[in-house]
């Protein structure tokens, strides 16, 4: 199926057309069941991963914006994959991530999946926010350990070329704690500056700060963050 016909029917889905979104399923299951086989420890878990896989091809069908100039498939890779590693760690997976991070986790995917429910449609992120009691940038990084690396993560894990997969979502993790440790402040710049990919000027503008400032708070708060993700000795 060309770009174009997927694109077609994501227009369609996105519009409401159930049949739409049966007919790109189904064009797009053998890749997350391939991704399944890959995912899956055990044979016996393979179509559980593929339950999951299909689950994050959903997410990526609702949330897909065409204008970004991204592939769909590209797209949808980071959400199946994610929603792999998230079933992973939620049903005893050898990886071990912090509590607080991984609780915060389950409270966030259940509070969403009850206002999917609730709103018959994907919450946005402030409203999972306010209804967690949680601030908006709190709920996109626990969201964010699941998606794409952004240019936060790339600068933090610069030194990571040869780790397996597994060991790169650990220093993601690692990283959405040491996220959660910084004040309302340092965290508002770190989003700014990282995740919404403003200069430092423009950052100083927001926060009524100067850039020297901004500059100065920024290399404390990341050399922070580089030691939190060392390994213990």
């Amino acid at each position: 199926m060309s770009e174009e016909q997927i694109r077609e029917l994501l227009r369609r889905f996105q519009e409401g057309e159930k049949e739409a979104g049966e007919a790109l399923f189904k064009q797009l299951a053998p890749l997350v069941r391939a991704y399944a086989l890959r995912m899956a420890p055990h044979s016996g878990e393979r179509e559980d991963y593929f339950q999951a896989g299909m689950m994050g091809l959903l997410k990526a069908a609702q949330r897909f914006n065409p204008a970004r100039g991204v592939k769909f498939i590209t797209f949808a890779l980071a959400w199946v994959e994610g929603e792999m590693r998230l079933y992973r760690r939620r049903t005893g997976s050898p990886l071990k991530v912090g509590r607080s991070l991984l609780e915060q986790s389950r409270r966030l995917h259940r509070c969403r999946e009850q206002m999917v429910q609730d709103l018959q449609r994907e919450p946005t992120v402030g409203e999972i926010a306010a209804a967690m009691g949680m601030a908006p940038e709190e709920v996109a990084l626990v969201m964010d350990s699941y998606l794409p690396l952004s240019p936060l993560e790339e600068e933090a894990m610069a030194d990571g070329e040869g780790r397996s997969d597994e060991e790169r979502l650990l220093e993601r993790l690692a990283l959405g704690e040491g996220m959660m440790k910084l004040t309302p402040l340092e965290r508002r710049l770190i989003v700014l500056r990282f995740f919404d990919e403003l200069t430092q000027a423009e950052t100083a503008r927001r926060l009524a700060l100067s850039q020297r400032q901004v500059s100065r708070f920024e290399k404390r708060i990341l050399h922070r963050l580089r030691a939190h993700m060392q390994p213990e000795i």
